[in-house]
């Protein structure tokens, strides 16, 4: 498996963390201050956009107090869509569940007064914060109507250019310490876990299911999900980086770079609907991608003919014959114990290892059962063999010319090895170099 950087991470240090969260309306300056806040006392240094549909989280420490700090979409309680009411219900649980919300706002508008009177029915302390006072003493005339504004503290600052912030961080220290002031260590490896699919398949349901929270705006709209949702999952004293990613159609595909980050993959299949050509090319990313892969048929409560669908599935994709499929329906929670059974299947797989010994035996026994056959005007000859464990088996063979290896007896190698190693669910991966 290839390594990517050792990230801090650590969710139960986590989840014990005090919560902070950072409301507003749109265009106030939440995202620049949790952004200020973050380059200042993040302990794992990402880059969070702006969220759009949900919202984005990060750790900080604040002379050795910890935090998890929320920034939030737009704060919009008078709903039209669909969509709104499901962000606005998943903000309403954000703030129940908060220890201090901060309360951004840059005038005062009907917007403000209304959120006002909406947030004192919140049990939950507030810092009212006026941004862009970049003239404090005029600002603060300006701003005296905030007085009536319900708050515990008031604050002048300027997200922009970071003034007031020192003041902000103190009083957090004072008013909110720290339960546990646990010593940070790093370089604790997390499996990168790609969840991937066609819009409305029932992604975000699945992710929220795991997480027992309200992480990922659903919606009967399809294309709710509009930017990658990522939340921490720790299971069985594992600890994943759950990636939830927006639908996927022909205007809308994955970045490489998604792709090129995780470890494994689930794609998530809608049954209520026809298996269609797009779907199978949806699917059929996990191999192009060289990725472990779980094919889930979600929805499964709607249908009567499961085996049907899973035989379809299997006659299709011949070449992921390997990977295997769940039926599950993410909003009962039907099937997802059979889900994270073959996930722990497939991380015990993934700890297979061989000496050299055994892959000599392994190379020996391979070649007495079907020996390679002339090709290109001449005759693969394998001499020996290294072999890397993980989520996917890399073997490097080393062999006198790498061309003379047709791509039925690479078939046949791969199947070969999968079958000696009983790696009934891993991409087995294998490569040719001249040996001098």
């Amino acid at each position: 498996m290839i390594e990517s950087k050792p990230r801090i991470y650590l969710p139960e240090y986590f989840s014990m963390s005090r919560m902070i969260t950072i409301i507003g309306e749109k265009g106030v300056g939440k995202t620049t201050l949790f952004r200020q806040i973050t380059k200042r006392f993040s302990i794992i240094t990402n880059k969070k956009p702006a969220p759009k549909i949900n919202y984005t989280k990060e750790v900080i420490s604040i002379e050795g107090n910890n935090y998890k700090l929320i920034d939030t979409p737009q704060f919009v309680l008078s709903t039209q869509t669909e969509i709104e009411t499901a962000k606005k219900n998943q903000l309403v649980e954000l703030l129940k569940k908060s220890d201090l919300i901060l309360w951004v706002v840059d005038k005062i508008t009907e917007t403000t007064l209304t959120i006002n009177q909406y947030l004192k029915k919140i049990r939950v302390p507030k810092f009212l914060l006026l941004n862009k006072t970049d003239d404090l003493g005029e600002d603060e005339e300006n701003f005296s109507s905030c007085q009536s504004l319900y708050s515990e503290c008031q604050f002048f600052i300027s997200t922009s250019q970071g003034i007031g912030l020192d003041n902000l961080t103190t009083k957090i220290i004072n008013f909110l310490p720290s339960p546990h002031q646990e010593k940070i260590v790093s370089g604790n490896k997390e499996l990168n876990l790609l969840i991937f699919g066609a819009p409305n398949s029932g992604k975000s349901t699945l992710m929220n299911y795991l997480l027992h929270e309200n992480r990922s705006v659903v919606s009967p709209v399809a294309g709710t999900t509009q930017e990658p949702v990522t939340s921490s999952w720790n299971w069985k004293k594992i600890n994943f980086q759950l990636i939830d990613t927006a639908g996927i159609t022909k205007e809308q595909k994955l970045k490489r770079d998604l792709w090129r980050k995780c470890d494994l993959a689930w794609v998530v299949i809608d049954a209520s609907l026809p298996l269609t050509k797009q779907i199978y090319q949806i699917v059929n990313l996990g191999e192009k991608h060289n990725k472990p892969l779980i094919i889930i048929i979600n929805k499964c409560d709607l249908i009567k003919k499961k085996q049907a669908i899973i035989e379809e599935i299997k006659n299709r994709l011949k070449s992921l014959s390997y990977c295997p499929i769940i039926c599950l329906s993410a909003l009962q929670g039907k099937g997802i114990n059979l889900l994270v059974k073959m996930l722990e299947e497939m991380i015990r797989q993934s700890q297979k290892s061989l000496t050299r010994k055994e892959i000599e035996k392994i190379i020996e026994g391979m070649v007495d059962n079907n020996p390679p056959k002339f090709y290109q005007g001449g005759k693969l000859k394998i001499y020996f063999a290294k072999h890397e464990r993980g989520l996917v088996h890399f073997f490097i063979f080393f062999v006198n010319n790498p061309h003379w290896t047709h791509f039925s007896y690479q078939r046949y190698m791969v199947n070969y090895l999968r079958r000696c190693l009983k790696l009934d669910y891993l991409p087995v991966k294998i490569v040719f170099k001249k040996s001098t």
